[in-house]
């Protein structure tokens, strides 16, 4: 029930500073498959999350325990936004 609850709300909540927590703990204990729902909206958001003080925790969680498929988006815009991200 955690996870229907979590994403609608995955990019606002990783943004959140026990809301990251959450997903980092779902990360930690969950198949990455079952949580698919609440990583995809935080991959396509990475670019500005990863620059966020609470967020960048959970994109990293995602680079350590995710799917590569996830793993290689995540780095592909990262690549993409590398001179904005190096500004932060």
């Amino acid at each position: 029930f955690v996870i229907q609850a979590v994403a609608p709300r995955a990019a606002e909540m990783a943004s959140h500073m026990y809301g990251c927590r959450i997903i980092q703990r779902l990360l930690e204990n969950c198949e990455p498959l079952s949580i698919s729902e609440v990583l995809e909206p935080i991959v396509e958001a990475s670019d500005q999350l990863s620059k966020d003080k609470h967020a960048n925790y959970v994109v990293q969680c995602i680079l350590e325990r995710g799917r590569l498929q996830d793993k290689i988006r995540i780095v592909e815009i990262v690549t993409a936004n590398v001179l904005e991200l190096a500004k932060n």
